[in-house]
């Protein structure tokens, strides 16, 4: 993030994490959620003070974001 943040001019001190080790983790198998499980998702949603809620988790279920 930052290398991209100095490439597009958004930060001029050095990269904070440069010399901090990548780390591997090891792929989990793609879930999926039930009919009934999306359902009540929504709901819950639909029911929390954020109004941007619902269409951040439509938008990330579409798109297989975890």
């Amino acid at each position: 993030m930052f290398n991209e943040l100095r490439r597009l001019d958004e930060w001029t001190a050095p990269n904070p994490l440069e010399n901090i080790r990548e780390f591997k983790i090891s792929e989990s198998e793609m879930a999926y959620l039930t009919i009934e499980k999306i359902r009540t998702l929504l709901a819950k949603c639909e029911n929390n003070r954020s109004k941007d809620l619902t269409a951040i988790v439509k938008i990330c279920s579409a798109t297989g974001a975890q």
